[in-house]
């Protein structure tokens, strides 16, 4: 796809430059594929290593750029950390950017500028969960199910998959609700596609500079109430993937979408961006619809396509160059 400014080669060598790898104090080393970007930055001139967001130690005036990579302790902690990100001129993708991304009623803004995304109710602090008026509002037939997650979140903590009629279901769905709001969050509500436990299931499209990079599937990850999560995150079953034409499409209208948004709200400067994630599904009458834009922190899963860290290698050093010349 065509990003919203001329393209512009990244300069083979950006010699004596440095780039965090922003990381969290649970992972100080970075997530085993991210550090796959650092030897084709090397190649480039850029000395690149991990660095701990919340780290005091860390001297960040010592680096071009801080890319954010496995902040993935930031959902509970999010105005601490946007605090942060808001002292980083230098950051890539950038605060503001961030900040519109760490909250998911981001949706409703790409669902009014006529994207496909799975139909969503957020349920405010101080809302009550009514089961029977979302069942109207999404046109569900007894016995489907309903995904819940809080707006503000990361890694599927505190998301689950609830079958309607189902009394237990019901309370315990009532009780997410409550505990999310007590997070300080809403809780947003979508209809459970089927599509998700089929071979078709998830389909996440990686975008480096504004340019598709490659795509994985993704298996389902909820089956049933909210419950624990040991560490950071729900594990995801992965495969590579090569993307149908109808999800690039949708997957490239999204991107030029987010592009023309953030041209508009805070600078054409700030696009292209580095990197992207766009999390597609298929509706139950089988259109490829938005599951999620991820601009913060997603993985990008470099492991399942190693040469492609050359490519996201290439985005930051052109960011990078870009921003200090």
């Amino acid at each position: 796809m065509k990003s919203a400014q001329p393209e512009t080669t990244p300069p083979p060598h950006i010699d004596g430059a440095r780039v965090a790898l922003v990381t969290c104090s649970e992972l100080p080393e970075l997530d085993g594929c991210e550090n796959l970007v650092i030897e084709p930055l090397a190649e480039r001139g850029i000395d690149a290593r991990p660095a701990v967001w919340d780290d005091p130690e860390v001297d960040w005036e010592a680096f071009d750029a801080v890319v954010l990579r496995s902040v993935w302790d930031y959902a509970p902690r999010r105005e601490e950390f946007l605090t942060w990100l808001g002292q980083r001129d230098n950051a890539l993708n950038p605060h503001p950017v961030v900040r519109w991304n760490t909250d998911k009623h981001y949706l409703s803004e790409l669902a009014d500028a006529g994207l496909p995304i799975i139909p969503t109710r957020f349920i405010e602090p101080g809302e009550a969960l009514d089961l029977d008026a979302l069942h109207a509002a999404f046109g569900l037939r007894p016995g489907a199910a309903l995904v819940i997650k809080p707006s503000i979140g990361a890694g599927s903590v505190n998301a689950g998959k609830y079958t309607l009629g189902d009394p237990e279901h019901s309370a315990a769905a009532a009780k997410l609700v409550r505990d999310i709001h007590a997070l300080g969050a809403a809780a947003m509500v979508q209809p459970y596609l089927d599509s998700i436990n089929s071979d078709q299931a998830e389909t996440a499209l990686m975008y480096f500079g504004g340019e598709f990079s490659h795509a994985i599937r993704k298996g389902a990850l909820l089956h049933g109430p909210a419950g624990d999560v040991e560490g950071l995150f729900v594990v995801e079953e992965i495969t590579p993937r090569v993307p149908s034409a109808s999800e690039r499409e949708v997957g490239d209208a999204v991107l030029r979408a987010v592009h023309d948004l953030i041209a508009q709200r805070w600078g054409a400067h700030l696009v292209p961006l580095t990197y992207a994630r766009i999390d597609l599904v298929q509706d139950n009458e089988g259109k490829t619809t938005l599951m999620e834009v991820e601009l913060t922190e997603p993985s990008l899963f470099l492991e399942h396509n190693p040469p492609r860290a050359a490519h996201l290698a290439a985005a930051i050093a052109d960011r990078t160059h870009r921003s200090n010349s």
